[in-house]
């Protein structure tokens, strides 16, 4: 990770966020205890995470970005906001939490009249995710892997970053690996410092480094 472009880029990304009140999905499911008023939605991909990929995908001059693990919208709302010049791919398979067809379908009504550049799939990472990049094979690709979860979670990602060389980098969140930089690094800790307090993400304080990210590339 260049942390010197972590530093170019921060500020932007935060201006393209916006603020906690203004997110996008406040009710496009019935209000759950874990998103009071509609705010940003616990269990959602940390601002400082999202960051880190934003990064990234500026960095290697990615066209497409893949996201594999919708539930309740938060990430997607993040790279909806993010990402206004890209194709971004948003993919579930509808198997988490209770009537996980009611939040997908709600999911979609909100975001997509606010970010045609996203496309919602149906479907498992292990299988939409290569398909979408051997279509895509003259693109450079970003991937964030949100679902499947590690252990399976990991060999996609690696599969998908060793196998294809149009693959700029791979992500997995909910997990540190040591062998490849993630978002517990010392030295991108003291560059986000406390923006994920300052955008008040939901679980600041059980997480105050985030719930961990594993990002592959080179």
């Amino acid at each position: 990770m260049n942390l010197n472009s972590v530093k170019k880029y921060k500020n932007e990304f935060i201006e393209k966020v916006g603020t906690y009140e203004g997110w996008d999905v406040p009710h496009a499911w019935p209000i759950h205890e874990s998103r009071p008023n509609g705010s940003y939605p616990a269990n959602s991909i940390f601002f400082s995470e999202a960051l880190a990929l934003y990064t990234l995908a500026k960095d290697k001059e990615i066209d497409i970005f893949i996201e594999s693990g919708v539930y309740r919208g938060g990430s997607t709302s993040v790279w909806g906001r993010v990402f206004s010049n890209l194709k971004v791919y948003s993919i579930d398979y509808l198997q988490e939490g209770n009537d996980p067809r009611l939040k997908w379908e709600g999911v979609q009504s909100v975001i997509k009249p606010l970010y045609p550049q996203i496309e919602f799939i149906e479907g498992s990472g292990y299988d939409l995710i290569p398909e979408l990049i051997e279509k895509h094979s003259d693109k450079k690709i970003g991937v964030f892997v949100d679902g499947p979860k590690y252990p399976g979670g990991l060999m996609l990602a690696e599969s998908c970053f060793n196998d294809y060389e149009n693959v700029m980098f791979t992500s997995l969140h909910d997990h540190i690996e040591p062998k490849y930089f993630t978002t517990h690094d010392d030295e991108f800790r003291k560059i986000v410092g406390e923006m994920d307090v300052e955008m008040e993400h939901p679980q600041w304080r059980k997480y105050p480094k985030g719930a961990g990210l594993t990002l592959i590339y080179e």
